[in-house]
Formats: C-alpha cells, structure tokens, sequence
C-alpha cells in the first residue's frame, strides 16, 4: 500500500486513457470513453492536491470546460467528440496522469478514488 502500483498495472491503465482519448478525437467515441476521460482528469487533480505531480497553473480548469462542452454536445447530438485543442489539454493531463501512477503509493489512489465516488 506505500509502493506504487505494479508497472504492468500502471501500463494498462494508461493505455486504456489514451486510447480513450484516441477514440473520442477521432469521433468514434461514446458516453463510455467520455467517462474514463473524466474519471482520469479528476483522479489526476486529487493526485496534484495531494502533492503527486505538478500541473500548469489552469490546466484542471480548461480540462473541466472542454470537459463539460464534449458532455454537452455528446447529449445533444450523440457525438462524443474532441476538437484539437480539447485533445492537447486532455493529453496533457494524461501524461501528468500518467507519471503519477509510477509515483503514487497505491493507498493514496484508492483515497482519490474515494473522493471521487463521494463528491
């Protein structure tokens, strides 16, 4: 619980993000891959709250408003979609989501996931 996860572990989950976010580019994407994307962001979030990590100053915020625009539009119109610049913000996240998971003591994962279930 004070190590980080296995790297085969930490792989997989990485390699489901992008590909989610792969998927939802090219617009082939549905509810189901807007919803990791979203689990991904805020997981990384809590993540740099608790100190693992470091983002930009507004990187959460803009990952939040194109976010809430790609869950907007996919309601409307049953396209789940990113533009290129939802793309590269949510990139970025996933690649600070993804030194995390080489760095973080798995306890620490299991208390943003629960955060996360409870807000």
């Amino acid at each position: 619980m004070l190590l980080p996860m296995s790297t085969a572990i930490a792989q997989r989950i990485s390699l489901e993000n992008h590909l989610s976010l792969e998927t939802l580019r090219s617009g082939a994407g549905g509810e189901h891959h807007f919803n990791g994307m979203c689990q991904a962001a805020c997981i990384a979030s809590l993540l740099c709250e608790a100190g693992y990590g470091t983002a930009r100053e507004g990187l959460f915020g803009e990952a939040e408003r194109v976010l809430l625009d790609c869950r907007r539009a996919g309601i409307e119109t049953e396209n789940w979609r990113f533009d290129g610049k939802s793309y590269r913000i949510l990139a970025e996240v996933l690649t600070l989501h993804d030194k995390q998971l080489s760095i973080t003591p798995v306890r620490e994962l299991i208390r943003a996931n629960e955060r996360l279930k409870t807000s």
